[in-house]
């Protein structure tokens, strides 16, 4: 006789970024699963993995409910990944035997990989797997050792096995998901991630995935709605905020954008992309003195920041400081030689300052650098603005 039982997750969010946030045992929406468990086994499961009753109603005493706090989404889907597989049949002596040396080799394996060892980690993932071959947990990490060293069609295999040993595990859906779309199989990796949605409807981070491949796929509008499913289940969610406030700016929507960078920086102050972009999106909207702050804590942050210069210098350009102007402009083509937008931008300040000479030389070097690039509609504006100096590329 099998008795099913309901677990309640529950999981609340501390900080970090979507795929590193980190939670607490906290008070958060809660996701019932149910779990077929064997009768025999039933009375060991709330000592083994639960830490409290949820309800014991005598009428529905096949039933029984626990809360069980554990970490991330996808730590929460591997505990219940590993409940399954705890009590999915009453194995004999000789089973219970193999199983566990099974599991050593699987928390060894866990350990390896947590410290960089791929290899090593591998190597026990196969030995587990050759002791227990529908071990769906060690085919799923072996996936994930094998994606981080590149091996995706590997993975892919490893995600495809614990799928078709258990039909209800959404992190292998969703990460099966992420090495579709890395392969281009956008629709693919939608499937997907709809499958790891509807088993666990409040798993954010598959909203999250999805939303990217509808970003890629210009389905602007539906990643819109999947970043607000990930913000409405995980507040802390900062890279949809930045991603929501990108596809935002795409399409137009400053205030938009601007609402969604700031609520990202105040989640992370250390982003350098989230101060570059909404301080293009306060420049679209006319506040040069912000687009120029925002620009300053973009560069604080990262030094190196040739697109943060060149923008930083349209902002004093346009705020008619010339020369500070030029100053940004030289800084990012320092960082990288190879930006036309730069030299063009350079070569139009100089030419206003009476430098022909220079703007000429920057003009062409601009021209020469957007036919490399094959920025025709750019390259035409450059030819056009030699002409006006009575020059040719």
């Amino acid at each position: 006789m099998n008795i099913t039982i309901s677990l309640l997750f529950t999981t609340a969010l501390i900080t970090g970024a979507e795929n590193s946030t980190k939670y607490q045992p906290l008070l958060a929406p809660k996701v019932e699963i149910a779990i077929a468990v064997p009768s025999s086994q039933a009375a060991a499961f709330p000592a083994q993995h639960a830490k409290n009753s949820y309800n014991r109603d005598r009428k529905i005493a096949e039933t029984r409910k626990f809360e069980v706090y554990v970490g991330k989404p996808e730590d929460r889907e591997e505990t219940l990944q590993e409940l399954r597989e705890d009590f999915e049949d009453e194995p004999t002596k000789q089973e219970r035997a193999e199983k566990k040396e099974a599991k050593s080799y699987y928390v060894r394996a866990k350990d390896s990989a947590a410290s960089g060892n791929l290899q090593s980690a591998i190597a026990d993932f196969d030995r587990a797997i050759s002791l227990q071959p529908k071990y769906a947990l060690a085919y799923f990490n072996r996936g994930m050792a094998k994606s981080k060293l590149g091996d995706k069609q590997g993975a892919l295999a490893d995600y495809n096995s614990a799928i078709d040993i258990s039909s209800t595990y959404a992190e292998a859906y969703r990460q099966r998901g992420i090495i579709k779309s890395e392969l281009g199989d956008k629709q693919a990796a939608i499937y997907n991630f709809n499958r790891a949605i509807d088993i666990n409807p409040e798993y954010s981070n598959a909203y999250y995935n999805r939303g990217n491949v509808k970003d890629d796929l210009d389905d602007l509008e539906g990643a819109i709605s999947d970043y607000d499913r990930t913000i409405q289940i995980n507040p802390q969610a900062e890279n949809a905020y930045s991603n929501r406030g990108y596809i935002k700016t795409k399409m137009g929507d400053r205030r938009g954008a601007i609402a969604d960078y700031d609520r990202k920086i105040a989640l992370n102050s250390n982003d350098s992309e989230a101060y570059f972009y909404r301080a293009y999106n306060k420049y679209k909207l006319g506040d040069e003195k912000g687009t120029i702050a925002d620009y300053d804590t973009a560069i604080r942050i990262n030094p190196q920041y040739a697109d943060a210069y060149n923008n930083r210098g349209m902002a004093k350009y346009k705020l008619g400081d010339r020369k500070s102007a030029i100053a940004d402009y030289d800084r990012a083509i320092r960082i990288n030689p190879q930006d036309a937008k730069a030299y063009s931008n350079r070569g139009n300040t100089k030419s206003e300052l009476g430098d022909k000479e220079g703007a000429t030389a920057d003009l062409r070097q601009a021209a020469k650098l957007y036919r490399s690039q094959a920025k025709n509609t750019d390259l035409q504006t450059t030819l056009d603005r030699l002409k006006n100096l009575g020059a040719t590329e």
